[in-house]
């Protein structure tokens, strides 16, 4: 790694880092757009800046950028509180106005020529000419840019560490916190002022408009993967820094835009954690639907075991595979293709027995869950007769769907409210609860 390979990616890390722990706390708040909002109308305070110190210095420029994104957050916060406006619109109406307004005081300032403030390089970036404008610290010199961006994000953690419970209520519940005497109003400004802040130092690195995909596409990976608000904040910081290195070394293999590349990488890295997430992800909840149809595979099994035992009075019971396909009913295309899989399963967990000649008996751990599942089957027909007076030949078919959701503890629940004496509302008898074996 070069120096300047360092000095680029640490500026951007630092940066995505700031905008990762901001970010968190707007998107659970629901206030993912305000980032937006605020990094387009700054613009005006740029061009105001510009036309008074006739310099493109860095503090003039923040200093007149800051002031129009704080303008902008008041303004919102004052027309979304009218009864008159909604919110959203309210937020709309002033970004776009203000953005509007700065495009316009951009050409009008730079039609001298005396000075390049372009306003692409101002709504895409160039993370690269930070190298050309350097400042030496203890003898280090560095891109001008990082001290400042040091600076925001030590603010950042300073105002987190200092308000963390008041900001974590507040996020979670606006209401509660004001009831428990907390400032709401002067977090909600101290929040959008280092947005507005981050914002603004971030337009030599990524520019106005990609700046809202590190403000809001590390938080919302990391919201995916915790429940917990300090490892939301920890999950999206490195998020940040991950989409830095590989949208750096990204760019420099494809000769593109650095800025861009580290958006793409950060967008990469969301989509994949929407498809790989363990437990909410699109591959997990796919398996967790397919393994609750092959358990309901599973369970019609036993209860058509079961009811032949139940019927021939013989608990050994012997049924061949062609028999029990058919008698378990397998209505869809997908219970067909999962019954091999169940008998598989059922084999396995030694809840079924494979003779010699290839039938089918259940064994003692089968046969108990076989009968807790006839047990809740019979169980929900009486409460539904019993509580909804329906026609009885309309139970059975609601019960074969709830029977694969009612455990012990509901069964019991179910067996103290009903008025039956054991019986179903077809007269057949209602099982005890099983106690399976322990080995």
């Amino acid at each position: 790694m070069s120096e300047s390979d360092f000095w680029l990616i640490l500026a951007a890390s630092l940066c995505n880092i700031t905008c990762a722990i901001l970010g968190c706390f707007l998107v659970l708040r629901r206030m993912s757009m305000i980032g937006d909002a605020i990094t387009h109308a700054v613009l005006p305070g740029l061009a105001i800046a510009f036309f008074v110190t006739k310099t493109i210095d860095a503090g003039p420029m923040f200093v007149g950028a800051l002031s129009f994104g704080v303008l902008t957050t008041v303004m919102t916060q004052y027309l979304g509180q009218s009864r008159y406006i909604q919110a959203d619109a309210a937020l709309g109406v002033v970004f776009t106005i203000l953005f509007a307004l700065g495009v316009l005081l951009i050409d009008l300032v730079t039609r001298g020529g005396s000075v390049h403030l372009d306003v692409n390089c101002v709504l895409e970036g160039e993370l690269v000419y930070i190298l050309f404008d350097t400042v030496t610290i203890a003898g280090v010199t560095m891109p001008s840019v990082i001290p400042w961006i040091g600076l925001i994000l030590a603010l950042t953690l300073l105002f987190v560490g200092v308000f963390w419970k008041e900001l974590k209520i507040s996020s979670f519940d606006p209401a509660y916190a004001q009831a428990q005497g907390f400032s709401v109003n002067i977090i909600h400004y101290g929040l959008m002022l280092l947005v507005a802040s981050v914002a603004v130092a971030a337009f030599r690195l990524v520019g106005s408009i990609l700046v809202v995909a590190m403000l809001i596409v590390p938080a919302a990976t990391a919201q995916l993967v915790s429940s917990r608000m300090l490892t939301m904040l920890i999950v999206a910081s490195t998020v940040g820094v991950a989409s830095c290195i590989g949208g750096y070394y990204s760019a420099v293999a494809l000769d593109t835009y650095v800025s861009g590349m580290i958006s793409v990488c950060s967008g990469l890295l969301y989509l994949s954690v929407v498809i790989f997430a363990p437990g909410s992800g699109v591959l997990a909840r796919l398996w967790q639907k397919w393994a609750f149809q092959l358990q309901i595979v599973e369970d019609d099994v036993l209860l058509t075991c079961y009811r032949i035992d139940e019927r021939t009075g013989d608990p050994q019971t012997r049924i061949s595979d062609s028999q029990l396909r058919e008698l378990v009913n397998l209505k869809t295309s997908s219970q067909q293709f999962l019954y091999p899989w169940a008998i598989r399963w059922l084999l396995r967990n030694d809840f079924l027995f494979r003779h010699e000649d290839g039938v089918y008996s259940m064994t003692d751990a089968g046969r108990a869950r076989g009968q807790n599942l006839i047990r809740a089957h019979r169980l929900w027909e009486t409460y539904l007769d019993e509580e909804f007076a329906l026609p009885r030949d309309h139970v059975h078919e609601a019960a074969e769907r709830v029977e694969h959701y009612l455990n012990p503890p509901l069964q019991t629940d179910l067996a103290e409210s009903i008025r039956s004496t054991g019986l179903d509302p077809q007269g057949k008898a209602i099982p005890p609860e099983a106690k399976p074996r322990e080995n």
